[in-house]
This record gives C-alpha cells, structure tokens and sequence, in this order.
C-alpha cells in the first residue's frame, strides 16, 4: 500500500499493485481506527479530510491487518473577502471576530467524518 496522491482535504492510495481495476479479495479500511466501508478496488481515494492533520490508514485482509501507511494533508491556503463577514475596512473596527465567528474548526458541530468514493 502506497500513498499516490495527498491535498489538503484528500488522499489518494494505491492498495494493490496487481495492475487490475478491482483487488482480488476486498479490504477494510480503518482511518485513525474508525474502520470505513470494505473497499474492493486496487486505488481507493478518501475525501472530507482536515487540512493540515496526521492520518493513519490501516488495510486490514481476512481479519488481519494487512499494511499500515501514515500521511499528513497539506495546508489548505484560502483568499476571503472580509467584507462578506461583516468587516467594514475602515481600520477602526476590527474583522477578525466577524470571521472567527463563522469559521467551523475539527471538534465542532460542523465536524463531518472522512467520505470515500
């Protein structure tokens, strides 16, 4: 199992080198131990991941595990117009709370689990 592909909110592994579409036996996969839906394809891709985050895969075959890969998602690098927050640009009041206020960190409400496809 190898890393292919990493952005900031996704990752892409290769989990067979067979060379065929679909693996010969199917797999289950477990991120950070949170076991995902059995996989039965050679290159699997994880979406929803947080920037900037430690991940850990797991491939596990009849029970056990198979191989073990670590990875981090990159920095995701966003441009905002803060004057869609509220902000009003004259210097005197300042934007960060209107911002900060909108924002949903890992931990929250808006926190969703990793979806694979």
């Amino acid at each position: 199992m190898k890393c292919l592909f990493v952005s900031a909110r996704s990752c892409t592994v290769l989990l067979d080198e067979q060379g065929d579409y679909y693996a010969k036996m199917p797999r289950t996969l477990k991120l950070n131990g949170e076991a995902l839906p059995e996989e039965n394809r050679s290159v699997a891709s994880l979406y929803g991941l947080w920037p900037d985050t430690d991940y850990t895969l797991e491939s596990w075959l009849n029970g056990e595990k198979e191989a073990e890969i670590t990875f981090r998602t990159e920095i995701e690098v966003v441009s905002l117009n803060v004057k869609r927050f509220g902000a009003k640009g004259d210097k005197a009041h300042a934007f960060e709370q209107s911002v900060y206020r909108r924002s949903v960190r890992p931990g929250s409400a808006g926190n969703q689990s990793p979806r694979r496809f």
